[in-house]
């Protein structure tokens, strides 16, 4: 400095920090802040840092759907603005439906479909098969599963999710409808056969009919023999052994079992 030096005047400029952050809002969980990013600073109108790809990635891959991005829904993050330090992108809960035709979410085919069979086989006391029934019903089970939470859920009318208490919906119970008494030319009911321990029909076993049931996806399967025993015949006949051993009367033809008193 010297007498000549001219007097100086400098002003030093400093910007105050503006300052925002992006929080991650879970709108199927009454709105709560699920993540947050770290905070940013800044300039005011200075564009801010930060890219919300990598975290909606990151929740996307856990179940998330993107609902709504007020951050940078077009990929361009915005600029520092003193009138908003906190910035929302809303998510909802993923949801599958799932049904035997698309098992995902840890469930299989044999989970959701259920094939409830009663086979009715008549035959004869030898093993000779006369005729045989099945009756076959498929139930088939559906759900809403929460992505998210992995809890089966139930819905609103609009496709959100109402609650986390949801389960699998089987088809509507069938009727198993009765089966008569059978006759076969040549052949006498004998007994019935039941094959299968835990079958819940309600067997007559005095005439081999079957009655009514109603199926539902946890009835057992049922396997039923019904026994014929064939037909023997035997008559007496009276013989008149001074007329040439005539045959001078018959009784009626008698029908029953073998091995069964005449």
């Amino acid at each position: 400095m010297s007498p000549t030096t001219a007097n100086s005047s400098i002003e030093v400029i400093y910007s105050k920090d503006m300052k925002a952050a992006v929080h991650y809002i879970d709108e199927d969980e009454n709105d709560k802040v699920i993540l947050k990013s770290a905070e940013q600073t800044g300039k005011e109108g200075k564009q801010i840092g930060y890219s919300s790809a990598d975290d909606l990635n990151k929740l996307t891959t856990n179940g998330y759907v993107l609902d709504k991005n007020d951050y940078d829904p077009k990929g361009q993050s915005p600029k520092f603005d003193p009138a908003v330090s906190v910035y929302k992108i809303y998510l909802k809960h993923g949801v599958d439906h799932v049904t035997p035709d698309n098992p995902v979410d840890g469930y299989k085919k044999e989970d959701l479909q259920k094939t409830v069979t009663t086979t009715v086989t008549y035959k004869d006391d030898k093993g000779k098969d006369l005729d045989q029934l099945t009756h076959t019903n498929i139930f088939k089970g559906e759900g809403y599963y929460d992505k998210v939470t992995g809890k089966l859920v139930n819905l609103k009318k609009d496709g959100s999710i109402k609650d986390q208490n949801g389960h699998i919906t089987w088809s509507a119970e069938k009727t198993f409808d009765a089966i008569p008494a059978r006759t076969f030319a040549g052949y006498t009911f004998d007994h019935v056969d039941i094959k299968s321990a835990d079958s819940k029909l309600d067997v007559h076993n005095d005439t081999g009919a079957i009655g009514a049931q109603t199926m539902t996806p946890t009835t057992a399967n049922s396997a039923i023999e019904v026994i014929y025993s064939k037909d023997i015949k035997a008559a007496v006949h009276y013989i008149d052994e001074d007329d040439n051993n005539k045959v001078i009367l018959k009784s009626a033809e008698q029908t029953g079992k073998e091995g069964k008193q005449i």
